[in-house]
């Protein structure tokens, strides 16, 4: 139990000493010159420059202790591809088995324009493979072209995914910009088929009117020469 303890604090630590964004809203990520090796290991240079954005708000249940549970992320980009490094610490991870994903990532991009209520996004589940969570067929394209790891040991969970910047993804999500919508969520299981929370990087959005509700909000992802 120590030992788990004092991973939960060296992330923290860890956490601190990075240069953060100071607004998630708007993420800023940086051109690479050497591209990270796909493993889930996150010793690649890139990674030990680029800024962190902690996964700390709960869009759905309780918000969960320090001890317990610790998420962040990165994005760095190049020619060919997007890159995001996800890590968490848990101290309960829940492995998924064909009744249940377990603890898991769910990737979100959509373009700039787009609104909340529109399909034309990338939903993926992020565990031991991607799977495309819509049945828009551009969308399973440029899942079908990406790579992905992800590593679990212990109490903690680590993925890397490049995701390929092909025509197909320029003309429908960057639309010949640097910029587009982006959403990171941790789901957070106690056990199998009983989820905990739902933690991102921004506070979740109440809709009123017929479309009342709570709904994620999307960071601004800007890819930066």
């Amino acid at each position: 139990m120590k030992s788990y303890l004092l991973y939960a604090l060296l992330l923290l630590v860890a956490v601190a000493c990075e240069s953060n964004p100071s607004d998630s809203a708007t993420i800023q990520s940086a051109a690479i010159l050497s591209a990270p090796s796909i493993d889930g290991k996150k010793n690649d240079d890139c990674w030990s420059t680029a800024p962190s954005v902690l996964l700390d708000k709960n869009f759905e249940g309780k918000l969960p202790h320090a001890t317990d549970y610790m998420g962040k992320f990165k994005i760095c980009w190049d020619a060919n591809y997007i890159y995001i490094l996800g890590e968490a610490y848990d101290d309960s991870l829940v492995y998924p088995d064909s009744t249940s994903p377990g603890d898991h990532f769910e990737l979100i991009l959509a373009p700039k324009d787009s609104t909340q209520t529109q399909t034309s996004s990338i939903q993926a589940l992020l565990n031991q493979k991607l799977q495309a969570d819509i049945k828009d067929s551009i969308a399973q394209k440029i899942i079908s072209d990406s790579k992905i790891a992800v590593n679990r040991q212990d109490k903690s969970v680590v993925f890397e995914i490049a995701i390929k910047k092909s025509p197909l993804l320029e003309k429908t999500f960057l639309k010949n910009g640097n910029e587009l919508q982006f959403a990171l969520t941790y789901h957070d299981f106690d056990k199998p088929g009983v989820r905990k929370a739902i933690m991102s990087n921004l506070e979740k959005k109440a809709l009123t009117g017929a479309q009342a509700g709570w709904v994620l909000q999307y960071s601004k992802l800007i890819l930066n020469p």
